[in-house]
């Protein structure tokens, strides 16, 4: 009798389990995500990645030409993205207002 218990108990739980490992995982990708943007901030990707250490510009102002292929894909993704209304950031357009550092 108690073992029977014990497995209606288990199998009660276990979508409610599945459903609470799956909203932490969200939630530690989500925290990924933030902390990627807030390291990225400000800092072009192009200078950095040539290990130059003026790399403190966002990378619409970078002033080598190998950032001139990025800033044309950069600009075609904003163009393709789309938000709900107020849901997007109003300063950089790129990001959802949840996440965004500005």
């Amino acid at each position: 009798m108690q073992r029977v218990y014990r497995q209606q108990e288990q199998a009660r739980r276990g979508p409610w389990q599945t459903l609470t490992e799956h909203r932490q995982q969200e939630f530690a990708d989500m925290e990924w995500v933030r902390r990627q943007l807030a390291w990225w901030a400000n800092q072009c990707g192009i200078c950095e990645g040539a290990g130059d250490a003026q790399s403190g510009h966002d990378i619409q102002q970078c002033w080598r030409a190998e950032s001139k292929t990025a800033k044309e894909m950069v600009q075609r993704i904003n163009d393709q993205v789309w938000f709900c209304m107020f849901s997007g950031c109003f300063l950089c357009s790129s990001v959802p207002q949840e996440i965004c550092n500005s």
